[in-house]
């Protein structure tokens, strides 16, 4: 019997000890992420409230309005349809095409579902329509329409520019890009994605940013070293060049970094190893999942493990399988022009 007793306590412990665990999990899930949950499709209220208010308005840092809503209840988007494609990952949609615009992110401050059931009940006896609150973003509507009709015919990508004293984003333009006013019928799904957050790429010799900041943190007497660049280094794996087969000669950090080396920061990458680079570049954000409360971003990665030398060396000038989004390395250039 007390065998018994024992094992019932066991189980009532650990039953308990479950549900703190779970408690525990819920409410730090609802911290981190609740403005996604609350934003979400599946979201009960804000599809009821789609039927019965009034979405708020939409606008630029200058005050120009990006979306409205008419009489008949339909949401009108700015007239130039240059601006207005060009403003389409950022404006969003009320399909929910692009799951990364306004429209969907900020839903809820939108069609404002926070009034309480009382306020509803309040609203249908009355018979008075609610309106949701206005947003007024931090994008230049006039920059992003300028980036966009300077951006190459026919080719993909994406910019972004940021305040770095700030980070109030000021433009996001991503190609290809859709008509919001016509969401349905944009073709191909990729039209949706709004690059600038959700797009992954080799950043290149960009990534140099971190790889210097890496070597200014582990390698004693790096800033007053010289290095050699006879324009090409074989190593056991491979060999590296720099672009343009260019030849910079005997250089110091500094020069390396402005003529943006391959071969000396293929070096620094093999001198630190992969452990050294891959924990400054986690201090930088990458392989880290943001949650922001006002963009949804997707996570940048620096590889958890590199085969040999050659992915090293070559991980070091942003080539790899380093992975990161526009607005990850705008953030980067960003913290370093504001002096970290």
């Amino acid at each position: 019997m007390k065998t018994l007793h024992h094992k019932i306590r066991v189980i009532g412990a650990l039953v308990v000890i479950l549900f703190v665990g779970m408690g525990i999990w819920l409410g730090r899930t609802v911290y981190l992420q609740g403005s996604q949950w609350a934003n979400t499709s599946y979201n009960t209220r804000i599809s009821s409230a789609k039927r019965s208010v009034t979405p708020g308005d939409i606008t630029d840092r200058r005050g120009v309005t990006l979306v409205s809503t008419d009489s008949q209840g339909k949401r009108v988007y700015i007239s130039d349809k240059t601006t207005r494609r060009a403003l389409s990952h950022t404006v969003g949609d009320t399909s929910g095409m692009s799951g990364a615009g306004v429209q969907t992110i900020h839903a809820s401050e939108l069609y404002d579902i926070s009034g309480t059931f009382f306020d509803r009940l309040l609203q249908i006896y009355t018979g008075s329509g609610k309106r949701g609150n206005d947003i007024q973003l931090t994008i230049d509507a006039a920059l992003t329409d300028a980036i966009a009709r300077k951006f190459p015919s026919g080719k993909e990508g994406a910019v972004v520019v940021m305040n770095y004293r700030t980070g109030e984003i000021l433009a996001m333009v991503s190609k290809p890009e859709y008509d919001p006013a016509d969401a349905g019928n944009a073709g191909a799904g990729d039209s949706y994605m709004n690059r600038v957050l959700q797009g992954l790429y080799t950043p290149g010799s960009t990534f140099k940013i971190v790889t210097l900041a890496s070597a200014l943190s582990n390698l004693n007497g790096v800033m007053d070293a010289d290095f050699l660049c006879n324009g090409m280094w074989e190593y056991s794996g491979g060999d590296m060049v720099c672009a343009g087969n260019a030849t910079h000669g005997s250089m110091s950090l500094k020069k390396a970094f402005a003529k943006s080396c391959n071969i000396t920061f293929g070096k620094l990458a093999y001198q630190l190893g992969d452990d050294k680079l891959r924990t400054t570049a986690e201090t930088f954000g990458l392989n880290e999942n943001f949650q922001f409360s006002d963009i949804m971003l997707y996570n940048s990665t620096f590889p958890e493990y590199i085969s040999g030398m050659d992915e090293l060396a070559w991980s070091g000038v942003g080539q790899g399988k380093v992975l990161v989004t526009p607005m990850q390395m705008c953030m980067i250039s960003a913290s370093i022009a504001n002096d970290g």
